[in-house]
């Protein structure tokens, strides 16, 4: 490599999530009414603003929606000021920090990252566990969990699908508008991403598997071995 170490010697252990604590909620508790949720830091870094733009393209697209804004920070006054300019008071509640994040996720029909930058975000790793589908940017560690699209070129709205979930580019809020728009109405495809994701997430990134990963790299099977 061109940094000078050695590809057998690299191991990738990614983040891990408690699927004891994250997990889906039973489709008897499910809503009537989509809900949208949005988890972390209410910074630019993190694009909040540009899901605020997205919601406020579905009104008069969508009759009856929620949206939980889950966090705090530096720009909810900003927040909050959009919502009151776009009229959204009714459907956009923000909950500052909570100690428990696992209602929002569970009862949320999309949870949505619309950040300029990650690294293998946490919150998408819990919405993955308790099988919300995901509405993300196209950047970082996102693509590693939830996986590349099947063709190059995005659907005509300007969003792709992947195996895991939707992916859109950062600050693209008519983008992000039309792939919130097909994941509230398209319900088989919310059934393939949900079902893929859970899947993908039990498969590799339990915190069992990642400590029994960690164990593995520190047992020392050749002494005489070095880096």
């Amino acid at each position: 490599m061109s940094n000078g170490f050695s590809r057998r010697k690299i191991h990738r252990i990614p983040n891990s999530v408690d699927t004891t604590i994250f997990y889906p909620r039973s489709p008897a508790h499910s809503e009537s009414v989509p809900i949208i949720s949005y988890i972390g830091r209410l910074s630019r870094e993190k694009g909040p603003d540009t899901l605020l733009k997205a919601i406020n393209q579905l009104q008069g697209r969508v009759s009856h929606f929620k949206v939980f804004i889950v966090g705090d920070g530096e720009l909810r006054p900003m927040l909050q000021n959009m919502v009151r300019e776009y009229g959204l008071k009714d459907c956009i509640s923000f909950t500052g920090s909570v100690p428990n994040v696992v209602d929002y996720y569970q009862q949320s029909q999309v949870v949505v990252m619309p950040s300029y930058s990650e690294g293998m975000p946490l919150v998408l790793l819990e919405a993955m566990a308790c099988g919300v589908p995901v509405i993300a940017s196209r950047v970082g560690g996102i693509l590693d969990v939830m996986g590349l699209p099947d063709q190059d070129a995005p659907e005509p709205e300007g969003y792709w699908i992947s195996e895991r979930g939707l992916l859109v580019t950062p600050g693209n809020e008519h983008a992000l508008a039309a792939a919130l728009y097909r994941l509230i109405t398209d319900q088989q495809l919310i059934k393939k991403v949900s079902q893929n994701a859970l899947a993908h997430i039990r498969a590799g990134y339990t915190l069992e598997q990642v400590i029994k990963n960690y164990i593995g790299l520190f047992t020392v099977r050749n002494p005489r071995q070095t880096y």
